[in-house]
């Protein structure tokens, strides 16, 4: 099942609920076709918009979606951003994502040959010193080298170097030469911070939650504690939103680690995968999830790829691709099955993720920037297909909390995917277009 209820609220229906959208990860692909499933969500909500919530949550490249959403910036817009359609919002460009991190890098270069120079000399020193007081014992330990080579012999002969360096001079710690990342996610910090200032958001969340009447939170992770941080109007304001959001996005070896005056922060994805926990604390009744990452699920029936029988012989990165999804997927479960037994929570819970046999996004690199108008595509059609699926238990929970919800959009814009084709420009004037809500008033957000 791609979309996962857990109803526990009970009685008439409520109304007016305290609504909150949880958004994880997923880089560049899995941002896409998040961005064109939250799309296909507004286009089932009959009576209001994805805009119109009271709570966002995001993690990872989530916040980067669930910030502009909280902001008032409808999805239409973001797949057009995100997609390099026509939209008046900041162009959200390739070297935006994959800026170099060649300051970090030249800076540690520089400090290596400064140090090796420093050290050589010291090194000259120390080696005069340790044939002055054991040369018999290098002798010795050279001659056991040639009659017997190897890493033994080889440690044999260099200890009393290394112990006499060790105790005369400090050594470098090798490792601190390589840098911390292969990019620099500053260019997405720039980015959320001119979409803000293009539209006046205020770019921090206590003003924001005074403007528009919503909270918004994004989880980063402490690299030097391990422990979860939390950016929120009740929460850390110590930092901007888009200060936030750099933090949330650094993923672990892929772009460096970001300082935030005398902190370091790395992607929130290393400590949840969707973290609705959150939410609950915020008291939401209705929390709506989603995550775009799930393992493939290979059967006799139905494989990934018809020649190989197990997942397992198809090479390194597709083994590792399905482990990582494994494990998000199994936290997020964890995570919901909690809510599940939370003797506390009385609300409900809807999550939408990919389907387990879908091949197609399956093998789609999650950091292909050139597909990500049809990663849209996909998550478009995606929720589509699992929304008409699930239907009556979708309907009959967002009805309980207030949202009306209806098909005919839905169908209308697969059938305009579906002609296409191949076309990128055409697939984001298809998913960019706008589509009337029924008239009356939209559903308002709590100003508490």
């Amino acid at each position: 099942m791609a979309v996962s209820i857990v109803q526990k609220s009970t009685g008439q229906a409520r109304g007016k609920s305290k609504v909150a959208l949880v958004l994880s990860g997923g880089a560049v692909s899995g941002g896409a076709f998040k961005a064109g499933g939250l799309l296909a969500l507004d286009h089932l909500l009959s009576s209001c918009r994805v805009t119109d919530f009271d709570i966002y949550v995001g993690i990872s490249a989530g916040s980067m979606l669930a910030a502009p959403l909280a902001g008032g910036i409808r999805p239409q817009e973001l797949v057009a951003g995100f997609t390099g359609g026509q939209s008046d919002l900041p162009a959200f460009g390739a070297m935006d994502f994959y800026r170099p991190n060649l300051r970090e890098t030249l800076s540690k270069s520089f400090k290596a040959a400064k140090d090796l120079a420093t050290l050589w000399p010291e090194l000259g020193r120390s080696s005069l010193r340790v044939m002055d007081r054991r040369g018999g014992q290098v002798k010795r330990s050279l001659a056991n080298l040639f009659r017997h080579p190897g890493t033994s012999a080889v440690s044999e002969l260099l200890g009393p170097f290394l112990a006499e360096l060790r105790a005369t001079s400090d050594l470098p710690y090798p490792s601190s030469y390589i840098p911390s990342g292969l990019f620099s996610n500053t260019s997405i910090e720039k980015w959320i911070r001119r979409t803000f200032d293009s539209r006046r958001i205020p770019n921090n969340f206590r003003l924001l939650k005074l403007e528009r009447g919503v909270s918004l939170y994004v989880e980063a992770a402490d690299l030097d504690t391990g422990e979860e941080v939390v950016f929120g109007p009740d929460e850390d304001q110590s930092v901007s939103i888009s200060e936030a959001i750099m933090a949330s996005t650094a993923l672990p070896g892929f772009y460096r680690p970001v300082k935030i005056r005398d902190r370091y922060y790395v992607d929130g994805s290393v400590r949840h995968t969707a973290p609705m926990e959150i939410a609950r604390r915020k008291d939401a009744d209705l929390i709506i999830i989603y995550n775009p990452f799930r393992p493939y699920r290979q059967v006799p029936t139905k494989k990934l790829v018809p020649n190989f029988e197990s997942i397992g012989e198809m090479g390194l990165i597709t083994a590792l691709n399905q482990s990582i999804r494994t494990m998000i997927h199994s936290r997020l479960h964890l995570g919901i099955e909690e809510l599940r037994k939370d003797p506390g929570f009385k609300g409900d819970v809807i999550l939408f993720e990919p389907s387990e046999d879908d091949a197609d996004f399956f093998t789609m690199n999650p950091f292909a920037f050139w597909e990500r108008a049809e990663a849209a595509r996909k998550g478009y059609r995606s929720a589509r297909h699992d929304i008409e699926k699930n239907f009556p238990g979708i309907k009959r929970v967002l009805t309980r909390h207030g949202l009306d919800c209806k098909l005919s959009t839905l169908q209308q814009v697969d059938d305009l995917l579906l002609q296409c084709g191949n076309d990128e420009a055409d697939i984001t004037r298809t998913l960019a277009r706008e589509w009337p809500k029924e008239k009356g008033s939209l559903r308002l957000v709590h100003s508490a």
